[in-house]
């Protein structure tokens, strides 16, 4: 889908804003990195809170099975590769207990990779320790790409500017990081660029071969390809029926040409300089980096393997890369992040931030939060690391809780991995989180009386007053606009069309949607929610809002009909796009079932008050 006809389709107040995002590829964000895609914003709404006046059913509990080590105590099978983490571990220099303490396990069932502990690891304990030294790192390019200078560095010089911030440019650092990539898993063009330059590239010799085992263990490039949205055809992406999921792509498609036309272009310049005739000023004909003395065949051969090698390098740093901050201990910033792909941690896989068993003040009461199964268990930094020296420098991953024996360390990505289909569009795959337990009171274990949430956020405030919000939205149009919703709120924006379309079907009276005196519309707005006597929802604007929500719900879950040949149902690489663009599909059913769920429960007691206080009356 083109850009103009996505904008043409947007309604006119909605105002999707597209914004340049810190980067297109890194896999841990947050405050530690936002993803590499060029990426639509949210829309920005102020919203009401949903009043829980009775519980939604309970959902079904499942003990969550924690599988132990195996036997075999250094190795571990993945798909179709034997990875002996604790040689990768030690050759890396990841330091004890971590190099012996961690496994990679596979799932035989989904073929899922992720990092496990043999022994348990108490809260605030040391999972991994790897210095920075070992990781590639966007700051030691190899040889043939140093010196390359980028857009932001030309507008720097135009506006005066130093040129600091090249290496926050997101297809500088993302190219820079490729070109590491592309020397570990291209040897051949990794030796005929050293020969060009002489040596002294990135990586030496010998850090070469330590690297050929993580090679070997990375996914099969044509299968990490089908997992990102990038390189999804337009029936793919139409069928996940996610407006900003489309935007997405179209604007990391252009992001990723620009990076590969960079890689292509140093590629020839090197090449060029490496085939100057001995006396001779005068280079070869070159073109898109190949030399045009040969044959046309070649030439096409040549760019296109080169660029589907380029596309490779890219994936991987869209997904194993993360963002470290140059920092001192007193927490002074002496350099721009650094953008690193470490091994051994590149395994950690991702797990909400929000299973904390932190208690917050709930009701008025004091509770803990429900356990997320699939949360974060442990959170990464960089120690030791000195004002303008890197050599002691370490990226460390400590326990944020205790990790039982053979459970898997898992790590906030940030705010990358939401929305869902922003963590689709970053990393390649659909969240899934479970609630496992119920909000119960802080001073005692006794859950008896405790209530059964199914929101997946818990906002600690300063205050300790939590607020419960959830972690993934969905898209709802309602009379030509487009709105984000989630299970917990309604956007005002949505209430006001909704407000105006039921005077217009002579549901309600006008009064029936006002603010309440004294209150403005931007009083009393704290972190996107409204206070508790901010504003009212009429029954009958909500119940016209659930009608739709749940409409939109159910033909999510019809099967669009793709018009596809049968050769592509039996293609690995569409089956897997189409899988995923069902689970996000799937994903944003839940989230709008819900959300209505939760407005007819609002507006069938608020009506039942009002039929109570009119009877008192």
């Amino acid at each position: 889908m083109s850009k103009n006809k996505i904008i043409k389709n947007n309604p006119t107040r909605v105002r999707p804003t597209v914004y340049i995002a810190d980067i297109l590829m890194a896999p841990f964000a947050g405050k530690f990195v936002k993803a590499l895609a060029f990426a639509a914003s949210t829309p920005s709404y102020s919203t009401i809170p949903l009043r829980q006046h009775s519980q939604r059913q309970q959902q079904q509990q499942q003990q969550q099975q924690v599988e132990q080590p195996h036997a075999d105590t250094s190795t571990s099978s993945g798909p179709g590769v034997v990875v002996d983490i604790t040689k990768m571990c030690r050759s890396f220099g990841v330091d004890e207990p971590g190099a012996t303490n961690l496994y990679l396990h596979c799932s035989e069932i989904t073929g899922r990779r992720g990092l496990r502990v043999r022994r348990e690891v108490r809260d605030g304990d040391v999972v991994l320790s790897i210095p920075l030294s070992s990781c590639l790192r966007d700051d030691n390019p190899p040889s043939w790409y140093r010196g390359v200078t980028s857009d932001a560095d030309d507008d720097d010089e135009n506006d005066g500017n130093d040129g600091d911030d090249e290496s926050d440019d997101a297809m500088a650092w993302s190219t820079r990081l490729a070109a590491l990539v592309l020397d570990v898993i291209d040897p051949p063009y990794r030796e005929a660029s050293n020969d060009l330059e002489g040596g002294g590239g990135g990586l030496g010799g010998e850090e070469y071969s330590r690297w050929e085992a993580w090679r070997a263990s990375l996914p099969d490039a044509s299968d990490l390809r089908a997992s990102l949205p990038v390189h999804w055809d337009e029936r793919a992406a139409c069928s996940a029926r996610c407006t900003s999921l489309e935007i997405a792509i179209d604007e990391s498609y252009f992001a990723r040409a620009n990076a590969i036309s960079r890689l292509v272009g140093v590629r020839g310049g090197r090449r060029d300089r490496g085939r100057r005739t001995p006396g001779s000023s005068t280079p070869p004909r070159m073109a898109d980096g190949v030399d045009l003395n040969v044959g046309s065949k070649e030439i096409e051969s040549d760019t296109m393997e080169f660029r589907r090698k380029c596309h490779d390098a890219l994936d991987i740093v869209q997904t194993r890369a993360c963002r470290v901050d140059r920092k001192c201990e007193d927490g002074v910033q002496w350099g721009p992040p650094l953008r690193v792909i470490a091994p051994v941690f590149d395994y950690i896989n991702h797990g909400s931030s929000s299973s904390s068993g932190m208690t917050t003040i709930v009701d008025g009461r004091r509770r803990r939060p429900p356990r997320i199964r699939g949360g974060a268990n442990a959170r990464f930094g960089v120690e030791d690391m000195r004002l303008f020296d890197l050599r002691e420098a370490r990226l460390v991953v400590r326990a944020t809780r205790d990790i039982m024996m053979g459970e898997e360390v898992l790590i906030d990505y940030g705010d990358s991995t939401r929305p869902q289909w922003r963590c689709l569009a970053s990393y390649g795959f659909v969240p899934s989180e479970e609630v496992e337990g119920v909000w119960s009171d802080g001073d005692d274990d006794d859950d008896s009386n405790a209530n059964i949430v199914n929101a997946s956020v818990y906002d600690r405030k300063d205050s300790e007053v939590a607020v419960a919000e959830d972690d993934d939205v969905a898209e709802l149009w309602m009379n030509g606009r487009r709105f984000e919703v989630d299970s917990l709120s309604v956007p005002f924006e949505l209430v006001e069309v909704a407000a105006a379309q039921a005077l217009l079907d002579d549901d309600a009276p006008i009064s029936e949607f006002d603010l309440e005196d004294g209150d403005e519309e931007d009083e009393g707005i704290e972190g996107g929610l409204i206070g508790e006597n901010a504003g009212s929802l009429a029954p009958s604007v909500a119940r016209a809002i659930a009608k739709r929500a749940t409409e939109t719900a159910f033909n999510l879950i019809i099967e669009p009909e793709i018009a596809s040949l049968e050769e592509d149902l039996e293609t690995p690489g569409f089956v897997c796009a189409m899988s995923l663009a069902a689970s996000l599909r799937w994903s944003q059913h839940r989230v709008l079932l819900t959300f209505a769920e939760n407005l007819k429960e609002f507006y069938s007691n608020s009506s039942s008050a009002s039929s109570l206080s009119t009877t008192e009356g």
